[in-house]
């Protein structure tokens, strides 16, 4: 059981860029772990690797390619530097299981450096505060297991819920066709915020293309997500802190969709941007309880 993000991204040093890992069926989603988790893991490797020297670089932009589901069990991430600049390194990495790849990624991190300027002029939703909104989750279950749900305490406030996945949807929603959705997020068990935790967070959101009502029932498996690291936010926010994130996709075609993101500290700061393209799929309960198994 890992259900504590730190012990589930924990990676252990092996040398030659190589980092021993472990998936468990607590972060999984119908068929293998939420995308975050790969996401997580490379960016700790990539961190690990990048600051061999005693460094102190940070991730600027993560982008995952998801090959194959993992299973449950050991790994292995290696992280190759491609260049080292005197601002910013370039790192890739693979995590593989066994013969099998699962995920392809590019990193890059950089050192602190000088700002000459600053604007933010994202439009902010307000929704009521945490305690205000109903909480998002899978009250009777009918979709089979969804562990991830249990790891993240999450409360719907923006845009129309996805449906059947919010307590008590106000009735004039339910006809709410907009593919927004967002609202505050935290960890059920908080760690200290970091850029990992960020990563994972960045897909941890319901897909706001349940939102839409009258759709054929899917799934969304993530092809390819980037996250952009806005803030080097280590230390600023108390674990369980609330994130306020904002998600959308505004075109479906030929069976693959985007959703882009933004994700906000307490203090209302741009921590991350997101952008993912998924592949959609027809929901299969029976598939989905067996794979979880």
């Amino acid at each position: 059981m890992s259900t504590n993000l730190a012990v589930e991204t924990a990676v252990d040093p092996r040398g030659g860029g190589r980092y021993g890992v472990a998936f468990s069926a607590d972060w999984w989603v119908h068929v293998g772990p939420n995308g975050g988790i790969p996401a997580a893991l490379v960016t700790r490797a990539c961190i690990a690797e990048a600051n061999l020297d005693g460094g102190a670089r940070v991730p600027r932009t993560v982008t995952v390619h998801y090959l194959a589901p993992a299973v449950v069990g050991p790994a292995e991430v290696t992280v190759a530097v491609e260049r080292a600049g005197a601002g910013v390194s370039f790192l890739s990495a693979r995590i593989r299981q066994g013969d099998r790849l699962v995920a392809n990624a590019i990193a890059a991190l950089a050192a602190p450096r000088a700002e000459p300027y600053a604007f933010d002029e994202i439009p902010v939703a307000s929704p009521p505060p945490p305690d205000a909104c109903p909480i998002l989750d899978y009250p009777d279950r009918k979709d089979g297991p969804v562990a991830l749900r249990e790891r993240w305490d999450t409360r719907h406030g923006i845009g129309p819920a996805a449906l059947g996945h919010v307590a008590a949807v106000p009735p004039e929603r339910i006809g709410e066709t907009e593919a927004t959705s967002g609202g505050w997020m935290r960890l059920a068990e908080p760690v200290p915020v970091d850029h990992v935790v960020i990563a994972a967070m960045a897909d941890a959101w319901l897909p706001p293309v349940l939102a839409l009502a009258g759709r054929p029932r899917v799934v969304v498996p993530t092809v390819e997500l980037t996250v952009h690291f806005r803030h080097d936010h280590v230390g600023r926010y108390a674990p369980d802190s609330w994130f306020l994130g904002e998600f959308r996709t505004r075109a479906v075609a030929e069976g693959f969709l985007e959703e882009d993101g933004e994700i906000r500290g307490p203090d209302g700061r741009l921590v991350a941007m997101s952008r993912q393209l998924a592949v959609m799929t027809p929901f299969d309960v029976a598939t989905a309880r067996k794979a979880a198994r």
